[in-house]
């Protein structure tokens, strides 16, 4: 019985060993900017300095999921820009996982603008059980930060299964250049904007959730500030108006300044013309270059308070 243990051990670790190997292989082939791919560690370096370091939801991916949208901010700001945001509504859970990643590789961030969405404070759904898992390449440190964040084991083992697809093994450099695309809609539509809203709030405005991930944001704000960081939080444009929660998340931020140092602005109704984005919470290619220029970038010059 010993000797079967043993060779069942050895078994394991001689597969795993190779599957490591043939990972770091595929992986190393691989050479992605951020307008290539939804990956946020794929493109992601080591001991590198940036100027800004951007963290949100899809809302944030945006300045840099489009190239010419990446290089407005650049040339806007004069400086090299990483951005941490996760697509498809992620949450501030694993953005804590992202920014930890971020650091724990030798990188650093001057600036760290936080485009926060109540949304991702009141639900489990963008945090714990969001398909991040399937875009980002398997890495120990990472993995260990999925578990030491008590991410369920579904979406574990679907991080660890979805690298030895036929998928990952063939994926390539998707590039996105601009987003011209403009709503359907001439004029707001508040039905539309009522069914957007409740789109996103899986678990209404769930308060024993919202003090789960009112501790997170702690943490990240704890971290932030422990690597010397300015850190702005904001709120991104949209044409849904005040979103739900709002006002149990601006609280929550009065009690944080009393121990953490951060700024925070509210974008919400910087730009308010439907021409200028492809859906009721997304910026186009030119409502990025207007907010940018006309409006983040007066927050973005002033010296911190």
């Amino acid at each position: 019985m010993k000797c079967f243990l043993v060779k069942a051990i050895i078994f394991v670790i001689v597969n795993i060993a190779i599957g490591a190997a043939v990972l770091a292989v595929v992986d190393s082939r691989y050479s992605f900017k951020q307008w290539e791919t939804d990956s946020i560690l794929l493109p992601m370096p080591r001991d590198t300095q940036y100027g800004l370091l951007l963290m949100g939801t899809s809302r944030g991916q945006l300045f840099t999921r489009y190239k010419e949208n990446a290089e407005t901010v650049e040339r806007t700001f004069g400086t090299n820009v990483y951005n941490l945001s996760i697509p498809f509504g992620g949450g501030i859970l694993p953005e804590k996982m992202f920014l930890t990643t971020f650091f724990e590789r030798g990188n650093q961030a001057k600036t760290i603008l936080y485009f926060i969405d109540p949304f991702t404070m009141f639900s489990p759904k963008p945090n714990t059980q969001h398909r991040l898992v399937n875009y980002e390449p398997l890495w120990p440190s990472f993995l260990w930060q999925l578990i030491k964040n008590d991410m369920p084991r579904e979406r574990i083992i679907v991080y660890i299964q979805s690298k030895f697809s036929k998928r990952w093994f063939t994926q390539k450099p998707e590039l996105m250049t601009r987003n011209d695309k403009r709503m359907e809609d001439d004029l707001v539509n508040p039905e539309k904007v009522k069914l957007r809203n409740d789109s996103l709030y899986f678990d209404g405005l769930n308060e024993k959730h919202f003090e789960t991930y009112a501790r997170v944001l702690d943490e990240i704000l704890e971290l932030a500030n422990s690597q010397g960081c300015r850190v702005i939080l904001a709120f991104p444009p949209t044409l849904l108006g005040p979103q739900p929660g709002a006002d149990l998340l601006l609280a929550e931020m009065e009690k944080l300044k009393v121990t953490r140092t951060f700024e925070f602005y509210d974008f919400t109704d910087a730009i308010q013309d439907p021409a200028l984005y492809y859906d009721y919470d997304h910026l186009n290619s030119n409502g990025v270059k207007l907010f940018v220029e006309e409006h983040l970038a007066p927050v973005m010059n002033k010296m911190p308070r």
